[in-house]
């Protein structure tokens, strides 16, 4: 992540704060309550961090999960590698999924084992967030603009921040966190290090993975 968007992300957790803890979700005058709805560039990579906290327990302390992300839409690739640290362990996995003509092939990835599936079924979809006029505050910072919502769904409240670049293309944008509250937890994930780009070795299968012939249906 650059320099400008380290400094536009943390004005932008400031507001994050101001509009969740003091100042609600009211919209200034000025702003139009039409519904806003962005998706993830078609190419990019970017990473991820987790935490969970129960609301039920004390002092507990959340684990640390760091997720690295590559998607390429345009060729059907998708790659996912979570770094989990607890009680000063640190375990890797990954998922990585594959468009082959009709059929998707996803792979299972742990240190010292590979899976793989086939399915006909998978739906590849962009990742998108929309946000409608009564759940959301746009906002703009410089040149760069997004907005932050809340919506209720899968029994918890979703509130995601988004960012859109100028050189992005409409309907563009960036995620930049999203917090889901439920009764008995909270769970925060914050994203960094975004870039339209992919590697091709992003998406090389490891030698220890079965051939496709025998990925089980």
């Amino acid at each position: 992540m650059t320099l400008n968007r380290r400094i536009i992300v943390a004005c932008l957790f400031v507001i994050v704060a101001c509009v969740a803890v003091v100042c609600g979700f009211s919209k200034p005058a000025t702003t139009s309550t039409k519904a806003s709805t962005c998706c993830l560039p078609p190419v990019h990579s970017y990473k991820g961090t987790f935490y969970q906290k129960s609301l039920q327990e004390e002092n507990n302390q959340p684990d640390s999960v760091t997720v690295i992300y590559n998607v390429d839409m345009k060729s059907f690739r998708k790659r996912e590698v979570v770094v989990i640290k607890s009680n000063q362990t640190e375990l890797v996995y990954s998922t990585l999924k594959l468009k082959m003509d009709d059929v998707t092939i996803e792979y299972r990835i742990k240190p010292t084992k590979c899976s793989c599936s086939k399915s006909k079924n998978y739906q590849w979809k962009e990742t998108c967030i929309e946000a409608t006029s009564e759940n959301t505050t746009p906002y703009t910072i410089g040149k760069n603009s997004g907005f932050i919502t809340m919506i209720d769904k899968y029994g918890g409240k979703y509130e995601y921040t988004t960012l859109r670049e100028p050189n992005m293309e409409m309907n563009t944008c960036w995620m930049l966190s999203k917090t889901m509250y439920f009764d008995n937890s909270v769970q925060d994930y914050k994203y960094y290090d975004m870039i339209e780009y992919v590697e091709d070795s992003d998406f090389e299968i490891p030698e220890n993975c079965p051939p496709i012939d025998e990925c089980y249906h």
